[in-house]
Protein backbone atom coordinates (compact mmCIF):
# COMPACT_ATOMS: atom_id res chain seq x y z
CA UNK A 1 0.00 0.00 0.00
CA UNK A 2 2.63 2.18 -0.46
CA UNK A 3 1.58 6.01 -1.39
CA UNK A 4 -1.73 5.07 -1.58
CA UNK A 5 -3.36 7.89 0.74
CA UNK A 6 -4.58 5.71 2.92
CA UNK A 7 -6.21 7.76 6.31
CA UNK A 8 -6.97 4.78 8.55
CA UNK A 9 -6.33 1.63 9.43
CA UNK A 10 -9.60 -0.87 10.32
CA UNK A 11 -9.59 -2.05 13.82
CA UNK A 12 -10.20 -5.29 11.77
CA UNK A 13 -7.41 -5.31 10.52
CA UNK A 14 -6.22 -7.38 13.91
CA UNK A 15 -8.08 -10.08 13.10
CA UNK A 16 -5.30 -10.90 10.13
CA UNK A 17 -3.87 -13.13 12.87
CA UNK A 18 -1.68 -14.98 9.67
CA UNK A 19 -0.60 -11.44 8.73
CA UNK A 20 3.63 -11.52 8.54
CA UNK A 21 4.31 -7.65 6.98
CA UNK A 22 2.68 -4.31 6.55
CA UNK A 23 4.64 -1.96 4.46
CA UNK A 24 2.67 1.75 4.25
CA UNK A 25 5.36 3.49 3.22
CA UNK A 26 5.07 7.20 2.27
CA UNK A 27 1.23 7.43 3.38
CA UNK A 28 1.20 11.16 4.80
CA UNK A 29 -2.37 10.49 5.02
CA UNK A 30 -2.05 7.78 7.03
CA UNK A 31 -1.38 9.22 11.37
CA UNK A 32 -1.73 6.35 13.53
CA UNK A 33 -2.21 2.78 13.53
CA UNK A 34 -5.30 1.25 15.82
CA UNK A 35 -4.56 -0.55 19.01
CA UNK A 36 -5.46 -4.22 17.45
CA UNK A 37 -2.77 -3.63 15.50
CA UNK A 38 -0.73 -5.78 18.92
CA UNK A 39 -3.12 -8.73 17.71
CA UNK A 40 -1.25 -9.49 14.67
CA UNK A 41 1.30 -11.79 16.86
CA UNK A 42 3.00 -13.34 13.50
CA UNK A 43 4.07 -9.80 12.29
CA UNK A 44 7.61 -9.96 10.84
CA UNK A 45 7.76 -6.94 9.22
CA UNK A 46 6.07 -3.54 10.21
CA UNK A 47 7.25 -0.44 7.29
CA UNK A 48 5.53 2.96 8.11
CA UNK A 49 8.62 5.21 6.89
CA UNK A 50 7.60 8.16 5.36
CA UNK A 51 4.11 8.92 6.74
CA UNK A 52 2.94 10.78 9.71
CA UNK A 53 2.81 9.28 12.81
CA UNK A 54 3.41 11.01 15.77
CA UNK A 55 2.83 8.12 17.63
CA UNK A 56 2.54 4.47 17.98
CA UNK A 57 0.17 2.25 20.50
CA UNK A 58 1.15 0.76 23.34
CA UNK A 59 0.15 -2.53 21.97
CA UNK A 60 3.09 -2.90 19.52
CA UNK A 61 4.53 -4.14 22.23
CA UNK A 62 2.60 -7.29 21.46
CA UNK A 63 3.91 -8.33 18.30
CA UNK A 64 6.13 -10.89 19.74
CA UNK A 65 7.83 -12.32 16.37
CA UNK A 66 8.43 -8.65 15.11
CA UNK A 67 11.66 -8.18 13.27
CA UNK A 68 11.81 -5.25 11.35
CA UNK A 69 10.15 -1.85 12.14
CA UNK A 70 10.82 1.25 9.99
CA UNK A 71 9.55 4.06 11.35
CA UNK A 72 11.87 6.76 9.06
CA UNK A 73 10.70 9.51 8.45
CA UNK A 74 8.03 10.30 10.94
CA UNK A 75 6.80 13.04 12.91
CA UNK A 76 7.48 10.60 16.22
CA UNK A 77 7.61 12.42 19.72
CA UNK A 78 8.19 9.32 21.61
CA UNK A 79 8.21 5.53 21.22
CA UNK A 80 5.99 3.39 24.01
CA UNK A 81 7.96 1.46 26.54
CA UNK A 82 6.22 -1.72 25.37
CA UNK A 83 8.75 -1.15 22.58
CA UNK A 84 11.31 -3.41 24.54
CA UNK A 85 8.70 -6.44 24.52
CA UNK A 86 9.81 -6.90 21.09
CA UNK A 87 12.62 -9.61 21.59
CA UNK A 88 12.83 -10.74 18.02
CA UNK A 89 13.59 -7.08 16.58
CA UNK A 90 16.98 -7.05 14.35
CA UNK A 91 16.15 -3.83 12.81
CA UNK A 92 14.84 -0.42 13.68
CA UNK A 93 15.16 2.49 11.75
CA UNK A 94 14.46 5.70 13.58
CA UNK A 95 16.05 8.34 11.35
CA UNK A 96 14.84 11.78 10.56
CA UNK A 97 12.31 11.72 13.08
CA UNK A 98 13.69 14.91 14.85
CA UNK A 99 10.80 15.40 17.98
CA UNK A 100 11.56 12.07 18.88
CA UNK A 101 12.78 11.85 22.80
CA UNK A 102 12.73 7.85 23.93
CA UNK A 103 12.90 7.50 27.18
CA UNK A 104 15.58 5.82 29.35
CA UNK A 105 14.34 2.40 29.20
CA UNK A 106 13.63 2.58 25.46
CA UNK A 107 17.18 4.33 25.22
CA UNK A 108 18.85 0.72 26.65
CA UNK A 109 16.80 -1.19 24.61
CA UNK A 110 17.43 0.70 21.32
CA UNK A 111 21.66 0.18 22.32
CA UNK A 112 20.87 -3.44 23.44
CA UNK A 113 20.12 -3.85 19.26
CA UNK A 114 22.68 -1.08 18.30
CA UNK A 115 24.88 -3.62 16.43
CA UNK A 116 21.68 -4.70 14.69
CA UNK A 117 20.03 -1.12 14.38
CA UNK A 118 19.68 1.68 11.78
CA UNK A 119 19.35 4.80 13.73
Amino acid sequence: MRGSKVQQLPNSIGKLSKLRSIELYANEELKALPDSIGNLTNLRKLDIRASDFETLPSSIGNLDQLESLGLYHNGLQSLPDSITNLKTLEEIDIKANPLLDVSETVNQFLDSINDKAAW
